[in-house]
């Protein structure tokens, strides 16, 4: 007769449930100071804003994004907003728990159907990324963006930074 023995796995290294919802200021006040380095300079080079003040404009764009299991505090925030030639602009930020963990395909994977639902509406996204954060860049790869541009200085700090484009027709891969 055998006997079987539950195994149990931590909860950081689990396969995580990602699940989003409308950002609030709760979230905002969260995310702030857990927001990896290289998220927080690319919120100070293109905001005038201090960086909690700068996470909590324009709410209604927002999704904060969490491991279902810790659904109040989130790891992620995805930010999109309409630009006036049609197109619109896209953001991620994330915190260093989900840069520093082995999540980050199943966290594109979550992402996935959402930035195809946007691309419905929108023909081309536009994504601006400090060329410094390797991680994000590969996600915005992952995402189906191509690098169309990148600034040796950009914005307020005069960061390097990449941008990329997802034109309605490409297919995520």
């Amino acid at each position: 007769m055998t006997t079987s023995r539950a195994t149990s796995v931590r909860p950081e290294t689990a396969y995580p449930i990602w699940e989003g919802r409308p950002c609030t200021q709760q979230d905002c006040d969260w995310l702030a100071p857990r927001l990896t380095a290289e998220t927080k300079a690319e919120i100070e080079a293109t905001s005038i804003f201090p960086i909690d003040k700068a996470l909590a404009l324009d709410l209604r764009g927002k999704r904060a994004i969490a491991d279902s299991r810790r659904s109040h505090q989130p790891d992620a925030l995805l930010y999109w907003y309409p630009n006036p030639d049609g197109s619109a602009g896209i953001w991620v930020g994330w915190t260093d728990r989900l840069a520093k963990s082995e999540h980050e395909l199943s966290f594109a994977s979550y992402l996935s159907p959402i930035i195809d639902n946007l691309n419905g509406y929108y023909p081309r996204l536009i994504a601006g990324v400090d060329a410094r954060d390797i991680r994000r860049t590969a996600l915005m790869t992952n995402l189906g963006f191509e690098l169309t541009e990148t600034f040796p200085q950009y914005g307020l700090k005069d960061l390097p930074f990449h941008f990329f484009t997802r034109i309605k027709s490409q297919s995520h891969v």
